[in-house]
């Protein structure tokens, strides 16, 4: 059992009267389980932690934002973040699921395995982008190919 903290309940709390506050009023649990709940939430858990261990492994490398958020709200890095449309979570038992994902990757007690292998990209695979072709391919996971 996930143990929640009294952050994530307050963090879920602001997410559900104000979804649409700026990045930098978003504390990084909240970046993270937008990003998982946006990118991932149709898929299994074990997807929606890599999408989230992508994410992480985009905050330690000098290439991205050091942030959880910065890298989030990275410009054009992930295609919900700029498709216009506003950012409140339709399905809340998926969101409660994302949330507690995001909470448990950042728990620094949690050792969690990356078995992404330090990816740093992902894409569906309905789609082959053409940065694809110049990273190293990892893996798949549900629909999601995984890069660094």
């Amino acid at each position: 059992m996930i143990k929640t903290t009294f952050t994530s309940i307050v963090g879920i709390g602001i997410l559900l009267f104000f979804p649409t506050v700026q990045a930098f009023e978003l504390s990084p649990t909240d970046c993270l389980a937008r990003n998982i709940y946006f990118e991932a939430r149709g898929e299994s858990t074990v997807g929606k932690i890599a999408v989230g261990l992508t994410v992480l492994n985009r905050a330690k490398s000098p290439r991205w934002p050091m942030e959880i958020c910065g890298v989030v709200w990275d410009d054009w890095q992930f295609s919900w973040t700029k498709d216009g449309k506003r950012d409140i979570p339709a399905d809340m038992d998926a969101f409660r699921e994302a949330w507690l994902i995001a909470d448990a990757l950042l728990q620094k007690e949690i050792g969690v395995i990356d078995f992404t292998e330090n990816a740093t990209h992902y894409h569906s695979d309905e789609i082959q982008p053409s940065w694809s072709e110049k990273l190293e391919f990892i893996t798949q996971i549900g629909a999601h190919k995984f890069y660094r």
